[in-house]
């Protein structure tokens, strides 16, 4: 089966989604790791294929967002 991952980086958590070509979801949620948020990427992504022994070959796509920085802002 081949999965595709999506993950969303805001100012405290990171989710990260696996859906399957069937329509399977599978969810997880980490700490943003804002001195360096691919950390936080990668150990989401990498503790969500573990969890359903899904191998990174059958990733057909990765896609990616962030709301850190728009949260953060603020206007004077």
């Amino acid at each position: 089966m081949s999965w595709r991952i999506g993950v969303d980086i805001g100012g405290t958590f990171t989710d990260v989604v696996l859906l399957g070509e069937d329509g399977s979801v599978r969810t997880a949620k980490v700490l943003s790791t804002p001195d360096d948020y691919a950390r936080g990427v990668v150990a989401g992504a990498v503790a969500l294929l573990d969890d359903h022994d899904v191998s990174p070959a059958e990733l057909e796509d990765v896609v990616h967002a962030s709301t850190a920085a728009p949260n953060t802002w603020c206007p004077l």
